[in-house]
């Protein structure tokens, strides 16, 4: 049974992530997109193995793609619209690289104050291991025209398109 959110904590953040999603459902391997209201009230997709673990960790939504390898991948989907305490990033990032089935986490941030701050917990976080963190700036999705990058602390990106 799911029981829906109607009412939005902060409709400037929700609106402009539409915008955002607009461009993701207008990529080629775009297969899903939950947003945050409906990954914490469905049942269904709590139970769901794709994005079960990013029910747990309220991600603002899981981006479901088809790889041109066939395989399909999962990323949780944050939208940083303001910076947050260093411990708020430390306690979601660390959750990210304990989540079953993800292949990664994709921030989308407006500022480059916020893009330093994860980048440098990631560093922290992942003592050396390979990163699961890929970032953008809102702008920069926001004009891309049928693919999308996104970076990562060590140069590496993933290219959506």
């Amino acid at each position: 049974m799911s029981s829906p959110h109607f009412k939005s904590e902060s409709p400037n953040h929700d609106l402009r992530f539409n915008e955002i999603l607009f461009r993701f459902e207008k990529l080629k391997t775009f297969r899903s997109f939950y947003p945050e209201n409906l990954l914490q009230s469905s049942q269904v997709l709590s139970e769901d193995q794709d994005v079960r673990d990013l029910v747990k960790l309220q991600a603002d939504g899981a981006l479901l793609l088809n790889g041109p390898d066939g395989r399909r991948y999962t990323y949780g989907v944050e939208f940083e619209i303001s910076k947050k305490t260093p411990e708020r990033y430390r306690e979601k990032l660390g959750s990210y690289y304990l989540a079953q089935g993800v292949n990664g986490v994709i921030y989308i941030c407006s500022e480059r104050e916020i893009v330093s701050s994860l980048t440098q917990i990631d560093e922290e976080l992942r003592e050396g291991k390979s990163s699961i963190l890929y970032f953008s700036f809102e702008n920069e999705v926001l004009k891309s025209k049928g693919k999308i990058n996104f970076q990562n602390a060590k140069e590496h990106a993933i290219e959506l398109y």
